[in-house]
């Protein structure tokens, strides 16, 4: 509340009953914000020197959406764009679901004749993910740094459409036990997108542990990283 007001934010105290009838979640946390929702167009989200974005197609669930969301704030995507019968992109659950990063995002939503007509024009490599797929990802990096890539992923039920399948240069899918058919969409898209990172060694497991003198030690281990 502090920073609120600093920033000249207008606050207002409500009974508890109140505030139950305002908020759509049944055990509300004491805070509930209004506000005009961003407006932005395909143009401007999506550009020549665009080098990084997610394509969401018939994401429905919210809390998935939220959570893709979040994990392309993480992994430094630069805009999100949903197709499709995806759910809203400002909707309660999709910024509870994203943690507060959807305002840290870029995001349309978009018909995809519109995105395809772009990606097109700029010449971005579309990345889809497909169970079928066999391709290494290690050539998703290697375009990235020439150009640009744009990372589709569906929703679990269908995964992607016929019409972004055949329009993909690349299709990836991620290895997994035979124990389950098929990953979550929102951790099967935050996989992909934390593996076209440019440089995946940068990202590791941190673990630290104390010492029996007290001492606090840190190690980094790195998954990437060729095995000895």
């Amino acid at each position: 509340l502090v920073s609120f007001r600093k920033a000249r934010v207008e606050l207002c105290e409500l009974p508890a009953k109140q505030l139950e009838a305002i908020a759509d979640t049944e055990t509300p946390q004491g805070v509930v914000g209004r506000f005009a929702a961003p407006r932005h167009t395909l143009d401007e989200l999506y550009r020549t020197n665009t080098r990084r974005l997610l394509l969401c197609e018939n994401i429905g669930d919210p809390g998935n959406l939220g959570t893709l969301i979040r994990s392309a704030l993480a992994f430094d995507m630069e805009a999100v764009i949903t197709v499709g019968t995806s759910a809203e992109l400002y909707s309660p659950k999709v910024i509870r679901g994203s943690a507060g990063a959807a305002f840290g995002m870029k995001m349309i939503h978009a018909q995809w004749s519109e995105v395809r007509r772009l990606a097109k024009s700029f010449g971005t490599v579309l990345v889809a993910s497909d169970l079928k797929a066999s391709q290494p990802f290690e050539r998703v990096r290697a375009l990235a740094k020439r150009r640009g890539v744009m990372l589709a992923v569906g929703s679990e039920a269908a995964g992607l459409s016929a019409d972004i399948l055949s329009c993909a240069e690349i299709r990836v899918r991620i290895r997994h036990s035979p124990a389950v058919d098929s990953l979550n969409a929102a951790v099967a898209g935050s996989l992909l997108m934390r593996a076209s990172t440019s440089n995946p060694s940068d990202v590791g497991i941190i673990a630290s542990r104390t010492t029996r003198s007290g001492r606090a030690e840190r190690t980094f281990n790195n998954p990437s990283a060729p095995s000895a």
